[in-house]
């Protein structure tokens, strides 16, 4: 449970400076350098469980902090890729979209 909170603390505290960077920067070089760095940690937590716990949790932490920039690398991306007409059309496409999973997903069961 501590692990799943450290993981969440270092998310939140690294959105706003996500933020910061993806205008500064751009959203897809922040995106990609954080994808990076989330696989990097990912593949270091075998590494890290045979270190012991500590390790372990700086992992995890090292980890969230490279995913809390994500959101606002990712609407900054998102709000360049969306339609020139608009939120609402983006939202009727997304909509669609779903409608189509859960008739698709209907279909299956």
């Amino acid at each position: 449970m501590v692990i799943l909170l450290l993981l969440l603390l270092a998310d939140v505290a690294s959105m706003v400076p996500g933020g910061v960077l993806a205008s500064l920067y751009g959203g897809k070089a922040v995106f990609s350098f954080i994808l990076w760095g989330h696989a990097l940690f990912a593949a270091l937590i075998p590494a890290a469980v045979r270190k012991g716990p500590a390790v372990l949790w700086a992992c995890l932490c090292a980890i969230g902090l490279c995913q809390g920039p994500l959101f606002g690398a990712q609407k900054k991306v998102q709000a360049a890729w969306l339609p020139s007409d608009g939120p609402a059309r983006a939202r009727a496409l997304m909509g669609a979209k779903n409608g189509i999973v859960s008739e698709f997903s209907r279909c299956l069961s």
